[in-house]
């Protein structure tokens, strides 16, 4: 559904814009994370670390699967929401992007810039993909930003529902979050150099996908605390 949306829908009016706004300005530079690089870390990498540690607390295998999946399953209601709930902003908030000018190539022959804010023109980019004409309307909020703070608000909360009362996880835990947090952080940051955001976007992006992923733990905790309970209580069963 939101791949779809991506590219289906074209704006029937576009939003305006003042030829001398520096934000605009920018050159395309493409993505340092691209699309499918973000999709596919936010998909792979928390199935890999959740059945890491789900496996490394009980040493069996069978039922690290079955927990894995069972978080992995509500993992993904929850990347889908967060997702769909980005693109729809971008829809309906339409911010150019820092590279407008510079992807859009407007007709300036027919533009009068002493009018003030621009809102009849046309772009001459009619060559590229209808993804990519678009995409330069759809700067707020950031997708990348979104996803990647879901992803580490996801594994942190979940992480310390499920293993709490575990000391011997204290240091590991942090490591990981850590590392999740600046992974966060610097796929967030790519964007502002890429100038493929500004910085508002980011941090609405960046909120977006902590919410998310509160919102989303908020709806399993019970579970994950059932499981933690019922693992430790076979883990202190008299032989």
């Amino acid at each position: 559904c939101t791949l779809s949306i991506r590219g289906a829908f074209f704006p029937k009016t576009l939003p305006g814009f003042r030829c001398d706004d520096p934000h605009i300005r920018h050159p395309f530079r493409g993505d340092t994370i691209s699309l499918p690089q973000l999709l596919i870390s936010v998909s792979v990498l928390p199935a890999i670390i959740l059945l890491f540690l789900e496996y490394s607390g009980e040493r069996c295998l069978r039922g690290a699967l079955c927990r894995t999946v069972s978080a992995m399953s509500e993992y993904v209601v929850g990347v889908l929401l967060v997702a769909t709930a980005t693109e729809v902003m971008k829809l309906f908030v339409m911010e150019l992007r820092p590279h407008f000018l510079a992807s859009c190539r407007p007709d300036w022959t027919h533009i009068n810039c002493s009018q003030g804010l621009v809102t009849q023109y046309s772009c001459t980019n009619t060559n590229d993909p209808a993804s990519r004409r678009v995409d330069i309307y759809k700067s707020f909020p950031s997708g990348h930003a979104s996803l990647s703070f879901y992803f580490f608000a996801f594994l942190t909360m979940y992480s310390n529902i499920r293993f709490q009362g575990e000391g011997r996880w204290g240091h590991r835990l942090r490591l990981l979050q850590v590392t999740a947090a600046l992974a966060a952080v610097a796929c967030s940051a790519s964007r502002i150099l890429d100038r493929r955001h500004h910085v508002q976007d980011v941090l609405s992006g960046a909120i977006l996908g902590l919410l998310g992923g509160i919102v989303t733990i908020r709806w399993l905790a019970k579970g994950i605390q059932q499981t933690q309970e019922s693992t430790s209580s076979v883990a202190v069963k008299p032989r």
